[in-house]
């Protein structure tokens, strides 16, 4: 089962990686808080990219009641469009691994202009027989979206904080 899952995983994240239009960006275009459009979401609500001096850390917070659930931080692994790219500049997509005990969750965050884009894989490892699925978050210009806090976005899937070149 698990190495049908590592399958599905390597394909997806190629659909995921050749589905993506050509860009120039690197490790550090994904650095900073990111944040969902949807204040009533079930799913990711904000998502935090760090580098470190041994790579780069990735944490995921999920809908919860009465506050979100944290994820932790893992590490996370960059990866360029072809074998021949340079991870500093042309790094577009991020995959970090969360182990939780019920189920094992592969996130994948897309670089998409000046959003990133997510898909999140969970494999159930109980036992309970529920089916394994995924979900993902699409980008468009939410320019007149309400974000959190009702402020104006773009939002949707996160905005960015900051750039680079500002």
């Amino acid at each position: 089962m698990l190495k049908n899952f590592a399958a599905i995983c390597a394909a997806a994240s190629a659909l995921f990686v050749l589905s993506a239009s050509e860009a120039h960006a690197g490790i550090n275009d994904f650095g900073g808080q990111w944040v969902n459009q949807s204040s009533d979401t079930d799913d990711v609500t904000r998502v935090s990219v760090q580098r470190t001096r041994t790579g780069l850390r990735v944490n995921v917070f999920g809908r919860c009641h009465p506050s979100d659930c944290d994820w932790g931080a893992v590490n996370a692994t960059a990866f360029a469009s072809r074998a021949g790219g340079d991870l500093e500049r042309d790094a577009d997509v991020l995959m970090a691994t969360y182990t939780q005990g019920f189920a094992r969750k592969t996130v994948l965050l897309r670089l998409n202009g000046a959003n990133i884009a997510y898909e999140v894989f969970t494999e159930f490892t109980d036992r309970s027989g529920r089916a394994n699925y995924r979900t993902s978050g699409g980008s468009h210009d939410g320019s007149s979206v309400r974000g959190p806090g009702g402020g104006r976005g773009p939002w949707w899937p996160w905005p960015r904080r900051r750039r680079r070149d500002q």
